[in-house]
């Protein structure tokens, strides 16, 4: 149930419960290839027509980076308090609490938190930088406590120099 000033929500009569694994997947990112890498998964998402969220606590930067990063490609999305956000392939938001679009895969960056019910989604990417010590600690502690899950397919990458993902 979502609670929304003290009103009760039951969960989106469309969004389907996950019987399969959720894989989630560690995506540690040179610094310099971080906006590239966000946008490259966004992208990705996109093109297979999977319904994402992208979870940040900077919602209108990532909104304005999305549709600026690059003039040549375009990703349908929107921001969770948009007019039309249940329509929206893709949509960012600060938490997973709203999903009007009901959202199979999540994206998770800026340092957020990872949601307590992942295990309801197919795919979780958590990205974070090598250069920010709080979030490299964080995804620590969340490997360790998220390997315990039998519901979760863990798996950990890392850019190499080339920014070519290695797979650990």
């Amino acid at each position: 149930m979502i609670y929304i000033f003290n009103q009760q929500f039951p969960p989106h009569p469309n969004h389907q419960v996950n019987t399969m694994p959720t894989a989630v997947k560690f995506y540690h990112v040179l610094g310099r290839n971080y906006e590239k890498s966000l946008f490259q998964m966004a992208r990705a998402q996109g093109e297979r027509e999977c319904k994402t969220m992208i979870i940040t606590p900077n919602m209108r930067a990532r909104n304005e980076f999305l549709w600026q990063f690059d003039a040549q490609s375009f990703i349908a999305h929107g921001l969770v308090d948009d007019k039309f956000s249940e329509r929206m392939p893709i949509i960012i938001a600060p938490n997973d609490q709203l999903n009007p679009n009901n959202a199979d895969n999540i994206i998770i960056c800026d340092g957020a938190e990872i949601p307590q019910n992942i295990a309801q989604y197919k795919m979780v990417a958590y990205i974070f930088i090598d250069e920010d010590d709080k979030q490299k600690e964080y995804a620590r502690g969340q490997w360790v406590a998220l390997k315990q899950n039998e519901k979760l397919q863990l798996s950990y990458y890392k850019q190499d120099k080339n920014g070519t993902w290695v797979k650990n």
